[in-house]
């Protein structure tokens, strides 16, 4: 049996770029190893929609070698997911200003 995720942030990274998730939002995204987000992202306020793997779209969280599916004003697809991983406390408190504009 699987364990509920009670855990609020989550971040999937990708060959590029980071996706970082909170409550299944799309709260940031930056660059692999940067330190700023990008602005404008189609990810950005989007809900997670689910996982793309082997091709179809399917519910839950993305898993490693998924891809993660956001359903904003346009969807996106991303890249293949490589990593999963928790932010820093420092990360998720930037998070609020990046949501607010």
């Amino acid at each position: 049996m699987r364990d509920v995720e009670r855990r609020r942030h989550v971040v999937y990274v990708t060959g590029w770029l980071e996706y970082h998730v909170r409550d299944g939002v799309g709260v940031g995204v930056r660059e692999r190893g940067a330190t700023d987000f990008l602005r404008g992202h189609l990810a950005l306020g989007a809900p997670l929609a689910g996982a793309v793997s082997g091709g179809e779209p399917r519910a839950g969280a993305p898993s490693v070698g998924d891809s993660a599916r956001f359903d904003g004003e346009r969807a996106l697809v991303t890249p293949t997911v490589r990593q999963i991983a928790r932010p820093t406390k420092e990360t998720t408190a930037r998070y609020d200003r990046l949501t607010r504009g």
